[in-house]
């Protein structure tokens, strides 16, 4: 039976701010912890796949930097990209899509709440245009349409579930991945649940995969085990 562990990257410095770039401090903690709290469970990935973005690389230094074994060297996949959800909030605020459908700007002072752009304002209007998206009434030139995303996340799954039965892989990647994976395994979740998923989705979050005769199913979502604090469980 191959094990297939799907992890979230690490807190990242700023979903608007700075493009969702680099971790922050407690994010490489997140991942370091993770990767000893594996090591105590005696997790020796023999496959390690990992993201494009520097985030999901730097999560993977982490994880790896603290187990107690060397890990395998990681393979990139550009198929456990997230979704391109910035892109189509940059869209539709500078389109005039947000002023026009949402009635809202972004010099509104719910914006200003909590720190600005990574304020709860923000973040329900950031929930309302991905949901637009998803439902094909916000359309974005040049961007992977949500359909697509989702396609490829599940074309990414068959790729990842094909190891040997005794294999253990680890993949490094996103929310919007996890979430869409998940719904794609639990079959007949709708696009609006799906990103409910992907919004729910904790920084270095566990979600384990089992494939075995042909059956592929989900064994768990969203654990963290390795995050004792209930401060550190963050989802930005």
């Amino acid at each position: 039976m191959a094990t297939l562990l799907l992890v979230r990257h690490g807190q990242t410095r700023g979903v608007f701010t700075d493009g969702y770039v680099d971790l922050t401090s407690r994010g490489r903690a997140q991942a370091e912890g993770l990767g000893a709290w594996l090591a105590t469970q005696d997790v020796r990935p023999d496959v390690v796949f990992v993201g494009p973005r520097p985030r999901h690389q730097q999560t993977h230094a982490g994880l790896a930097g603290a187990a107690s074994t060397p890990w395998p060297a990681p393979t990139a996949d550009d198929g456990l990209d997230e979704h391109h959800g910035l892109a189509v909030m940059a869209h539709a605020v500078t389109s005039g899509w947000v002023a026009d459908h949402l009635g809202a700007s972004l010099d509104d002072p719910a914006f200003a709440e909590a720190g600005g752009v990574t304020s709860a304002g923000m973040m329900r209007v950031f929930s309302a245009v991905m949901r637009a998206w998803a439902a094909g009434d916000l359309v974005v030139p040049d961007v992977e349409p949500w359909s697509a995303f989702r396609a490829r996340v599940a074309a990414t799954m068959v790729r990842l579930v094909d190891a040997p039965s005794s294999a253990t892989v680890v993949a490094v990647t996103s929310a919007g991945f996890v979430g869409a994976a998940v719904a794609g395994l639990l079959g007949g979740v709708d696009d609006a649940t799906t990103l409910d998923l992907t919004m729910r989705v904790r920084n270095t979050a566990l979600s384990e995969v089992r494939a075995s005769a042909g059956q592929v199913r989900l064994v768990s979502f969203n654990e963290v085990p390795h995050l004792a604090d209930r401060g550190a469980r963050t989802l930005i």
